[in-house]
């Protein structure tokens, strides 16, 4: 009779093992562990204001400025929204390629952000044109323990001027700051909005951007961006001999 009863209190304490491991486990599945990440981003090689048409004047911009991230902003908003409940979970202001990681539990998230240059005025934001391109995120991400690094995807939030250096002596925009950057090649600009907002004693008024260019022979051109079909996304590239803007032709990049 002692022998059974022990054999039955070793296939019970032998139950109760097995028990409390599927115990363990449901609470390790249920509760999901974290990752340590630090946040890049990258641009896609295909579509508009991408490598499409290698060997032009664009082609060569990118390159130079874009792909190597020179002409890109050093800061970034970010929030990170859980998928399954679609609260936010985290909400950052960041700089590009800092070391600090963020902690995030496992799951499916939805991110959504931008990257912007800095602004002059923080408290009137006018999203003034600027040599540094505008961008914003919007996509679903699998964050999982093992993952020590995210990279989101970059769509941009501006248009691209572009004009020939050569034939021009300078190019000036009718709000500060006024004169274009440029190198041996073109001019550039990147433009949010083809307007902006001025102030004055409380009141505001909204103008359309425009440029006043000089060529070597003094002739001036006065070019105002509201008369121009201009998209975010692209690029545009000023045509000398017609005195209008080309909109090159896009390909896959891939």
């Amino acid at each position: 009779m002692k022998k059974l009863n022990l054999f039955a209190a070793m296939i019970c304490f032998a139950t109760m093992e097995i028990t409390m491991v599927s115990c363990n486990q449901e609470e390790e599945q249920n509760n999901p562990q974290e990752a340590t990440i630090t946040i890049d981003y990258t641009f896609a090689e295909s579509g508009s204001m991408s490598r499409a048409t290698g060997g032009d004047v664009y082609g060569k911009f990118y390159d130079k400025y874009i792909k190597t991230k020179v002409l890109t902003p050093k800061t970034y908003y970010l929030e990170f929204k859980d998928v399954s409940n679609n609260g936010t979970i985290l909400t950052i202001n960041g700089e590009w390629g800092e070391k600090r990681g963020i902690r995030l539990p496992e799951g499916e998230y939805l991110v959504a952000g931008y990257s912007r240059p800095i602004e002059r005025y923080a408290d009137k934001p006018t999203y003034l044109p600027s040599d540094t391109v505008y961008m914003l995120f919007e996509e679903t991400v699998s964050i999982t323990k093992d993952m020590d690094e995210l990279v989101l995807n970059a769509k941009y939030d501006s248009f691209l001027l572009l004009f020939d250096y050569g034939n021009m002596t300078s190019i000036e925009l009718n709000v500060g700051p006024r004169q274009l950057n440029h190198d041996e090649s073109c001019y550039w600009l990147f433009v949010k909005d083809k307007h902006y907002t001025n102030w004055d004693n409380g009141f505001s008024f909204t103008h359309y951007l425009g440029t006043e260019i000089t060529r070597p022979n003094g002739d001036v051109i006065n070019l105002e961006f509201g008369q121009l079909p201009l998209k975010k996304g692209k690029y545009y590239y000023f045509n000398d001999m017609t005195n209008s803007f080309d909109l090159q032709p896009m390909e896959s990049g891939n």
